[in-house]
């Protein structure tokens, strides 16, 4: 090293003395784990990531903290690494906690749960077989509107959502220089439920809206026993809330009623409709409980009912996505996120009443009635001779509980479906034992049938290619494009649009 260099290390050095914390000035004796080097003399300073000792042998010397074991009066206390997950009820309340739990095991290490005061902020607290601390986890579950304050104010490493964050919320996280990435953790649906007593089995998405705006005030407008509509719902820092307002009440332009009794645990919101004969609620999946679901209607006369594979095709009109965001989260929130994502980690989304992303099968049977409403909401240029070709294509074969989407007016896929093609090719290798796959694009209803006929397929396409990427044999996908022919959602919302544009996943037989 020439003298210049060598100057510049030790200023480097030095400064990076002066920038730690600085501990008693004795010495210590740092050993490199596994043996071979030993280094003695006086700790300058330490933090998380390096020691810097000042040694008459070596001198001034900056260590990786990781690597070497400190004995001596002025080694400092060791640093657990600590992880908190800040936000959704609806995630934090059951499903994180399992999570954090198995993963705990998963890991070799016992996790000791610790629930504070406040029931929605617990702390798990992992050690070693030997009974050493290694790890710490603190969730906080007061909404998802709390998470990116919380990713902002360094409190928290991962937001948990149960909404798409806002863009100016994860503006003003990339303001604070939190870098976020997003990962879908599970699937849910925004279930309207009422008392098992309540005769009321469907209601289209209009009335729910009238109904929790307060514009409809008496159960006998649509179709139940005369008496007066009790409203339960969320509190406002809830995603459920959040995600319930934008895809019912803001697109009438309507707000909830002031009248509505607001809750902050589903639990207690699904509990208190169950018993009332009057009532009426919503939550997620988990949260139905002893309540009676409602089947949705359309306004164009599509009906779905609250089931597991219309949730993961997301195909059911409130169907929404459980997010993870993360920030800063160092190795633990790493291993936490890539665990949850796994797929040994779906089995504990359902255990806590959760859809999870595994990928199950249907029949063209099972998926018949989806056809009818092509002829409800048939597009002007509705061709029926396309609709047979599509119907002789999946007769013979079952529809995958994968959608693939995609940004809007692109061929670019969204978060989820970048996270489901890995998991898709996983499952081809593994379950599909060589059959074809067909790939079937569509689009909503805005513009030509013919240019969205052709997009359709550019789309089915960039997917396939997708999956060629990832080791899925070419000359076993056939792509095909149906444009508009067969709507999921009523062209006539944004969301239904959206539902619209997707490519579904086919095995012939």
């Amino acid at each position: 090293m020439s003298n210049r260099n060598a100057c510049r290390a030790s200023a480097s050095l030095l400064a990076l003395a002066a920038s730690f914390a600085p501990v008693n000035a004795e010495d210590v004796t740092l050993t490199l784990r596994g043996g071979g080097l030993t280094v003695i003399g006086e700790l300058v300073a330490a933090d998380s990531a390096s020691f810097v000792i000042r040694s008459d042998k070596f001198g001034m010397m900056a260590l990786e903290s990781a690597k070497f074991e400190c004995t001596g009066p002025s080694c400092p206390k060791p640093l657990i690494p600590s992880l908190g997950i800040h936000g959704s009820n609806t995630i934090g309340a059951q499903l994180m906690p399992n999570t954090v739990e198995r993963f705990a095991e998963e890991e070799g290490f016992v996790a000791e749960k610790v629930v504070g005061a406040d029931p929605e902020e617990v702390v798990f607290k992992f050690s070693d077989a030997s009974g050493k601390d290694v790890a710490s986890i603190d969730i906080k579950s007061h909404g998802s509107g709390t998470a990116p304050k919380s990713l902002i104010e360094g409190k928290a490493q991962i937001g948990a959502m149960s909404r798409p964050i806002k863009e100016d919320e994860a503006k003003a996280v990339a303001d604070a220089g939190v870098p976020l990435k997003t990962h879908v953790f599970a699937l849910d649906g925004i279930v309207v439920f009422v008392s098992p007593k309540n005769p009321v089995k469907t209601l289209s998405l209009e009335q729910i809206a009238k109904i929790f705006s307060g514009d409809i005030k008496d159960w006998k407008e649509v179709g139940g026993n005369p008496g007066p509509i009790h409203i339960y719902a969320r509190d406002a820092k809830s995603g459920t809330f959040d995600t319930f307002n934008t895809l019912v009440l803001s697109p009438l332009k309507l707000k909830l009623s002031p009248g509505a009794k607001r809750f902050e645990s589903n639990h207690d919101l699904s509990d208190e409709t169950a018993r009332d004969p009057n009532g009426i609620g919503f939550s997620g999946f988990a949260y139905i409980r002893n309540a009676k679901p409602l089947s949705v209607a359309s306004n164009c006369g599509i009906v779905s009912a609250p089931d597991v594979f219309s949730v993961k095709t997301e195909e059911y009109p409130l169907s929404r996505r459980l997010y993870l965001y993360s920030g800063k989260t160092g190795p633990l929130g790493d291993k936490l996120i890539a665990y949850a994502l796994s797929d040994k980690a779906q089995d504990i989304i359902s255990e806590a009443g959760f859809i999870n992303q595994h990928i199950d099968l249907q029949t063209f049977d099972q998926q018949a009635g989806r056809v009818w409403p092509a002829f409800l909401v048939a597009e002007k240029d509705f061709s029926f001779a396309l609709m047979r070709d599509l119907t002789a294509d999946v007769k013979s074969g079952k529809r995958l509980s994968v959608n693939f989407r995609f940004h809007r007016n692109s061929a670019v896929l969204d978060d989820k479906a970048m996270q489901d093609v890995p998991r898709l090719a996983r499952f081809l290798k593994s379950e599909a034992n060589g059959k074809d796959l067909l790939l079937l694009g569509f689009t909503d209803g805005t513009g030509a049938f013919e240019t969205n006929k052709a997009l359709s397929l550019n789309r089915a396409t960039s997917f396939k290619n997708a999956l060629v990427a990832e080791g899925v044999p070419a000359n076993k996908i056939t792509v095909k494009g149906y444009g508009s022919l067969l709507p999921v959602g009523c062209n006539t919302s944004d969301a239904g649009q959206s539902a619209n544009r997707r490519v579904e996943v086919w095995m012939k037989d």
